[in-house]
């Protein structure tokens, strides 16, 4: 299954935290909005006046990567893995895509559950001398659009379908 996400401009978040811990081979990524930056759609405007929430997270699942949306716009604000970084394939030449947009990724597909499997198992990509980790969801097919969604995150996107994410400055604890 593919995940449907729309882009909407905005400023960059600050994460804040990227780290992968080696005693419980978890990797946890998150990001919290500065208030001042937020740029509300008119949906998430007359939701919050109809007193409508929306406040549970929603959850794609693909293997033991969970990528968390929030908010009224289920924006992509966290994920979390537990792997063994052993299995991740190492690469020195592993770079930073060229980003073409800066903002947020908020979830397009309306789904009736507050959860999703995605049906994948992430191929995980990292760079020791870059700090870079790649997670791919889908191998492309065609040219990625990317855009820089915090000062550690950026995502790779066919045709507005989540298909790699890039977590720059991964703490190795």
């Amino acid at each position: 299954m593919t995940l449907i996400v729309r882009f909407e401009t905005e400023a960059v978040a600050r994460a804040s935290q990227a780290a992968y811990r080696c005693d419980d081979f978890s990797l946890v990524y998150s990001h919290k909005r500065s208030e001042t930056f937020v740029v509300r759609s008119f949906a998430e405007v007359i939701d919050e006046r109809l007193r409508i929430r929306r406040d549970r997270p929603f959850l794609a699942i693909a293997d033991t990567l969970v990528l968390t949306f929030i908010g009224p716009a289920r924006e992509l604000a966290a994920l979390d893995a537990y792997i063994n970084w052993n299995l991740w394939k190492r690469s020195d030449y592993l770079q930073l895509p060229n980003v073409s947009r800066i903002g947020r990724v908020c979830l397009a597909d309306t789904f009736e559950d507050d959860r999703v499997s995605l049906g994948v198992v992430p191929q995980y990509t990292y760079s020791e001398e870059r700090r870079l980790l790649q997670i791919e969801l889908e191998s492309p097919h065609q040219e990625l659009s990317y855009c820089r969604v915090s000062d550690r995150l950026i995502v790779g996107m066919i045709a507005n379908q989540l298909a790699v994410l890039f977590l720059e400055d991964l703490s190795i604890q």
